[in-house]
């Protein structure tokens, strides 16, 4: 049954940046209990600007823009989940630009064609101050919903969407909680004293952005950025695996192109030098083999364990791991070394090779 929209109850909010932060967590945190009422019950009228991203701007009436809005984000399906995180609706984005407020929720949904898949949503936010009606003065509410199926516009906004939704934003990605272990990921302890890790960054010291730790921090790849002190350098993009223990370590880091595949669930090719390799049952190289695929074979990467540690200092290298796989051709389940893999989005293997090698 759909959530019908009503009086919001609760504190005043703000109609400032940190307000709509404030506003942004309250309903990602509803979201992940699955409540969505209380982002339908947001809803103003008499009509909501509804409509697909691309096409005309449409109005539908209040009690048409509710049931519709519920169904997008309550029609998921338990278990899904792609380079995004899981299908539950959850929030992306939040635009702070007060002239042009708004907030992204995402979710793998089912279409008007009964299929699954990415969903991102922009809902267009105005704050109601004392003389607005309907019970929901100094609230935050909705007065319009942009839908875009395969989420990529919305996801990883390009000038098209700042164009129209504006850039100033805060990015929401869970889980995300700055705890000592992802202190321990950000490799404070690789790079020596000094190190500071966000929120206390500071110009003059070594510190490692925690900001975006990506979309497959429970599939164990944790994105980092590091950045040297003010006039000394640059900054290089890092990477944190988890160990077979659970705990988080250095698994390399660059200032070059990122060819290792790091958003899963996602597809790697095979780039083994034309030497093919196996897939394993367990990730070690003492395991028994399960399959064999040929280079460029494209392989679905599901999970990553860090085997080898790497080390950030002068004359270190880049770790290792294994990447928990499914193939179709041959159909099978098991695990490849990750250092003869490349992320399919490249199509081929050749930024692996200059920065690997190709022996």
């Amino acid at each position: 049954m759909a959530a019908s929209p009503s009086a919001v109850v609760g504190p005043a909010e703000e109609n400032t940046a940190e307000g709509l932060a404030a506003f942004g967590r309250r309903i990602d945190e509803a979201l992940a209990k699955g409540d969505v009422a209380v982002l339908i019950e947001r809803l103003r009228g008499p009509d909501v600007r509804f409509y697909q991203w691309g096409q005309p701007v449409t109005s539908i009436p209040l009690d048409r823009s509710a049931p519709d809005l519920t169904r997008l984000l309550t029609g998921t399906r338990a278990g899904d989940r792609d380079s995004y995180g899981m299908a539950a609706p959850k929030v992306w984005w939040v635009g702070q630009d007060l002239a042009n407020p708004n907030l992204v929720i995402t979710a793998i949904s089912r279409d008007e064609a009964t299929t699954y898949w990415r969903l991102a949503v922009v809902q267009l936010l105005k704050f109601c101050d004392a003389g607005c009606a309907g019970g929901s003065s100094s609230r935050w509410t909705v007065t319009g919903v942009v839908v875009n199926w395969g989420g990529e516009g919305f996801l990883r906004p390009g000038d098209d969407f700042f164009a129209a939704f504006g850039r100033i934003a805060e990015l929401y990605r869970r889980p995300v909680a700055l705890t000592q272990d992802i202190r321990d990921a950000a490799v404070a302890k690789t790079f020596g004293q000094g190190v500071k890790a966000t929120p206390n960054c500071t110009p003059d010291a070594v510190c490692i952005e925690t900001y975006d730790p990506g979309v497959a921090v429970d599939l164990g790849i944790m994105r980092l950025s590091f950045s040297a002190p003010q006039g000394e350098g640059g900054s290089a993009a890092v990477f944190a695996g988890r160990t077979a223990s659970g705990t988080w370590d250095f698994w390399y880091g660059t200032q070059q192109t990122v060819y290792r595949m790091a958003d899963l669930p996602g597809d790697i090719l095979v780039c083994a030098n034309g030497d093919g390799l196996n897939i394993r049952q367990k990730p070690d190289t003492g395991s028994a083999a399960v399959g064999f695929v040929k280079d460029l074979t494209r392989l679905r990467a599901e999970e990553f364990v860090l085997t080898t540690p790497g080390g950030a200092g002068p004359g270190s290298g880049s770790g290792s791991g294994w990447y928990r796989v499914t193939s179709r051709d041959p159909q099978v389940v098991g695990w490849v070394f990750s250092k003869y893999t490349t992320d399919a989005r490249l199509k081929d293997c050749g930024v692996r090779d200059a920065v690997e090698g190709t022996r």
